[in-house]
């Protein structure tokens, strides 16, 4: 995860987030990171990335939730329903 040069609102962007799915998946995104990583939980691989900054994002069941989209935790694909 790459960090920008320069944090434009230290408030928002220094905020840390992690977050556990149910269907076993991990969401974490570091400080002034663009974007978070989705890993499994049964072996820490590394499942996917997304571009959402900071903690716009959440889980329900097996979905994942952004401002623009929704996808299958487990995959990235993104979801038709």
């Amino acid at each position: 995860m790459e960090r920008p040069s320069r944090i434009a609102n230290i408030n928002y962007e220094s905020v840390a987030t992690l977050m556990v799915g149910p269907a076993g998946q991990l969401r974490l995104s570091l400080p002034g990171a663009r974007g978070g990583m989705l890993f499994g939980t049964a072996d820490g691989q590394l499942l996917w990335k997304d571009d959402v900054n900071g903690p716009h994002s959440f889980f329900v069941a097996d979905r994942y939730f952004t401002p623009k989209s929704f996808h299958e935790a487990a995959t990235a694909r993104k979801s038709a329903r």
